[in-house]
């Protein structure tokens, strides 16, 4: 069954977007998802964010910044993109879980400017 819906965002920041979910072993629910920054002055500038909820989504932890330089991705590196429309790279994200109860993000990020694809580990202890 589902709960009702939750908002999850980094307080100060932006608009969300590109949401994922997965579940760990020990049935802790991970939510992973890219928040824009400065919104107002530069939209296309944005970090991936975490939270974990050990309680079947009722509650969740507070957001953590996954992504450990805020990307700017730049028109001129990525020339076979279109900007006009705030294109942050392929609308790509996904986050899956390991054996050992382990999250594992993947994103595309643009830290220099240029997209490429980053991923981190993420443990969630109780």
């Amino acid at each position: 069954t589902w709960s009702g819906a939750k908002i999850l965002r980094a307080e100060g920041r932006g608009p969300s977007d590109l949401a994922t979910l997965a579940v760990s072993r020990d049935g802790v629910v991970g939510a992973l998802w890219v928040q824009y920054r400065r919104y107002k002055i530069d939209p296309r500038s944005y970090d991936v964010w975490f939270a974990a909820s050990a309680d079947g989504g009722e509650n969740f932890s507070p957001p953590v910044r996954v992504s450990s330089e805020t990307s700017r991705p730049e028109a001129k590196l990525n020339p076979e993109l279109h900007f006009a429309s705030g294109f942050i790279g392929g609308d790509y994200i996904g986050l899956a879980t390991a054996a050992d109860g382990s999250f594992h993000a993947a994103w595309i990020d643009a830290r220099d400017g240029a997209f490429r694809l980053y991923t981190a580990r993420i443990e969630v202890r109780r």
